[in-house]
């Protein structure tokens, strides 16, 4: 066994301690050659269950595809897993009540402690921060410059080259940055609540005597146990035991890969990244307006200065509609989505494929068309 008190990496220490503690534990703490092979979402697949097989965002459709972790419960996963971790949980209780293991982590029971968070409810609350800040400081700072909705996203865009890239507004952008956890995807399940930046209890649950029957047999119920939290289950998509239990579920049996899972239970977050961009700026400015309803203006005439007081005026949603098209949106977007990932495009470049975005017959296709232009230079992305 490693020197587990070595592993005391934790976020409270300074950035030199904190990067070798972290690498200690990162190459050093793991039992790799005997436990099951473990799922990394720091380092090699943080966005596991966040992304389809095409490497295209994806958010959980709720309705339908949830299933609560047992009758009295308010934690929720997707249906075949819950089905798949009931199976495990009964397979654990029966061993320790027959006294053929010893708990792993004193556990008597695989009790779930925390499992599915929602990507709409956390992308909402993440929005309404970034809308509070954007029109209660930052476009306070640049109200002067603001008498047009046509100015406000002239703002928007400034502020989105200061902050997008660590900052994303749009869907996508959140649910593929470290903003999102991993746990959106349904497909994860927690029997403690622990820390995952607490490098010393997880080494000491990775020493515990039990902990390779306990990977082993996850492992044999369909489950990675997460090398950065060893009391976290997440379902092994393309193994066969949890592909069993996907089955009845419509999923097609197709062992070795995700299957048809993402298909059936996901869509793509890409769809609804406009409407939502649409519906911040609108609602961001018309907030804005109504909180700072006047302009002041200074004009110098015949080397006098004139000061002028104009009102704002606010947008209505079919002023919204007519003067602001769809092509508007999809250069819009196109520009957003660059900083979010850092990436450019010559504008020789951009004209062109917005051209070909607005030939398009159908929004989704035009969409499709940004969407896969993005991805290929999206250089953070991995699957």
């Amino acid at each position: 066994m490693i020197n587990f008190r070595s592993a005391n990496g934790s976020n409270d220490l300074s950035a030199k301690l904190s990067f070798e503690t972290r690498k200690f534990y990162k190459d050093s703490v793991y039992p790799e050659q005997t436990a099951a092979s473990p799922v990394d979402f720091w380092y090699s697949t943080h966005l596991y269950g966040k992304v389809d097989r095409q490497s295209d965002a994806v958010y959980l459709l709720e309705d339908g595809t949830l299933k609560p972790l047992n009758a009295d419960s308010a934690l929720f996963a997707v249906d075949f897993v819950v089905d798949a971790f009931n199976d495990f949980r009964q397979y654990y209780r029966d061993l320790i009540k027959t006294r053929r293991i010893l708990p792993y982590a004193n556990l008597e029971d695989l009790r779930p402690a925390r499992a599915w968070r929602s990507a709409e409810q956390l992308y909402s609350q993440y929005i309404e921060g970034i809308q509070n800040f954007f029109v209660n400081s930052y476009m306070l700072q640049h109200k002067q410059e603001i008498e047009t909705f046509d100015d406000f996203v002239s703002v928007f865009k400034k502020y989105m080259q200061q902050n997008g890239s660590i900052r994303p507004v749009t869907r996508t952008g959140f649910v593929l940055s470290n903003l999102c956890p991993t746990s959106v995807g349904g497909l994860t399940i927690e029997i403690m609540s622990g820390d995952h930046s607490e490098d010393l209890k997880k080494a000491e649950l990775l020493n515990d005597q039990m902990f390779l029957f306990f990977s082993k047999a996850a492992e044999l119920h369909g489950f990675f146990v997460n090398k950065n939290a060893p009391w976290s289950l997440t379902a092994r998509l393309g193994s066969t035991k949890m592909q069993q239990r996907a089955v009845p579920y419509g999923i097609t049996k197709e062992p070795g890969s995700a299957s048809d899972f993402f298909e059936k239970y996901h869509t793509k977050t890409r769809f609804d990244d406009i409407d939502d961009l649409r519906s911040l700026l609108f609602d961001s400015y018309n907030s804005f307006v109504i909180s700072n309803p006047f302009i002041k203006q200074t004009e110098v005439c015949q080397s006098k200065s004139i000061h002028r007081v104009k009102k704002r005026k606010q947008l209505s949603k079919l002023a919204l509609n007519r003067n602001y098209p769809q092509s508007f949106w999809f250069e819009l977007y196109l520009n957003v989505r660059l900083i979010e990932i850092s990436a450019e495009m010559t504008e020789q470049d951009k004209i062109r494929l917005i051209k070909k975005v607005n030939s398009q017959l159908t929004f989704e296709q035009g969409i499709d068309m940004i969407a896969n232009k993005i991805k290929t230079l999206d250089t953070r992305r991995q699957t």
